[in-house]
């Protein structure tokens, strides 16, 4: 509708000629919020609403303004008004746009939940056990017990010598363990950790695959040393009597960060070695054949927010997020098309469906379709 057709419109209704259909057209462009080609001034609001302002005088037994002054004065406050509902309807027609757009984002037949609390633990090489995911936090002592007091049935056959223990959490699972030493390690999803069942050396070693993070109990004579093994078969190691940090060494990451929370650690790697402080991260790039470390100040709140139950991306590309999520979900994901080079800054809680957590994700372009365990991609 352009300038011209609204202002005729406007005098047709002030003189109550209008038909159906152009009431319709008026409630249309009020409800929808179209622009006009060309903005019509609050003057010329006020000057084709005069006539309506007397209309609505005579109909109320409203006296009519004859002091020019007043009548300008009723005239500029039907105005005002008229330009003020005419922003607001315009600013929910465009929240309303947005949504939809934003709905559209995410297609779904079926939505996939997040992941929850469950691992499996093998003993000595032998078949996996089903840990309990409602007792998300095992003991390893003299005996294996769960949280709240309940055995591993399983332990029992445990051979009286020292075992060698893998943990693993799948994607979509995330667990915790108590080492024979009282070290805490919350494992996140698709990761393994591999440790024995009584530490019983000058060192307290033990290896992880993927993300986890340790409170290592303090034992000044044995400490505590971290090993992570990248594809090439270099590793990573983190020497620490006792202190907190974060170690996230996935595969198809590329690099080994470690993000210390308390205390001080050592980072050793291709014969490069740093110490690191409280606040700051190591990245040490695996494959590369590289020997640098390279130490970062960063937020241990983006940094640990998986612990708290949320994704935190900071200047995050689609293909870095949709690691996160894959891993998390347990799904495939599939590109079609570019894949958007814009990236994302923001948390996201672990506890939505896959579908919540996607319509939050602000990738110009961006389109995402759940089809059963995969999450397709597409511009």
């Amino acid at each position: 509708m352009d300038q011209r057709e609204f202002e005729a419109l406007l005098d047709r209704y002030a003189a109550g000629r209008c038909s159906q259909e152009e009431k319709s057209l008026l409630e249309n462009w009020l409800n929808f919020g179209e622009t006009l080609e060309t903005p019509i001034s609050a003057k010329k609001i006020a000057y084709h609403l005069s006539s309506l302002d007397e209309r609505i005088g005579i109909a109320t037994g409203a006296p009519t303004a004859t002091s020019p002054m007043r009548l300008w004065a009723r005239i500029a406050t039907i105005a005002a008004s008229v330009i003020l509902i005419f922003s607001l309807l315009f600013v929910i027609r465009q929240g309303n746009r947005q949504k939809q757009d934003h709905e559209l984002k995410v297609a779904f037949d079926h939505d996939i939940s997040p992941g929850r609390s469950g691992a499996t633990l093998q003993m000595d090489g032998g078949p996996p056990i089903q840990l309990n995911g409602l007792k998300p936090r095992l003991i390893i002592s003299k005996s294996m017990h769960y949280s709240d007091g309940s055995p591993l049935p399983e332990s029992a056959n445990l051979k009286t010598g020292i075992a060698a223990l893998t943990a693993v959490t799948g994607r979509g699972q995330r667990y915790q363990f108590i080492l024979p030493d009282g070290s805490l390690v919350e494992m996140n999803a698709a990761s393994v950790l591999s440790f024995p069942s009584r530490f019983n050396n000058a060192k307290r070693e033990v290896n992880i695959q993927g993300e986890a993070y340790f409170e290592v109990a303090k034992d000044p004579a044995h400490p505590f040393v971290v090993t992570t093994t990248a594809a090439d078969g270099k590793t990573q190691k983190v020497e620490v009597l006792g202190t907190h940090f974060n170690i996230k060494g996935y595969a198809d990451q590329g690099s080994i960060r470690t993000t210390l929370a308390e205390g001080s650690v050592r980072i050793s790697a291709s014969g490069s070695s740093l110490l690191l402080s409280p606040g700051e991260q190591a990245s040490w790039k695996m494959n590369t054949g590289t020997a640098n470390i390279i130490k970062t100040k960063v937020d241990l709140t983006d940094a640990l927010a998986w612990r708290k139950g949320n994704f935190s991306f900071q200047k995050a590309r689609l293909d870095e997020v949709m690691r996160e999520l894959s891993r998390w979900y347990d799904v495939e994901v599939i590109y079609q098309g570019t894949i958007p080079t814009s990236t994302f800054s923001g948390a996201i809680s672990r506890e939505l469906n896959a579908s919540e957590a996607l319509s939050l994700l602000n990738f110009a372009g961006a389109r995402f379709l759940i089809e059963g365990k995969k999450i397709i991609v597409s511009n």
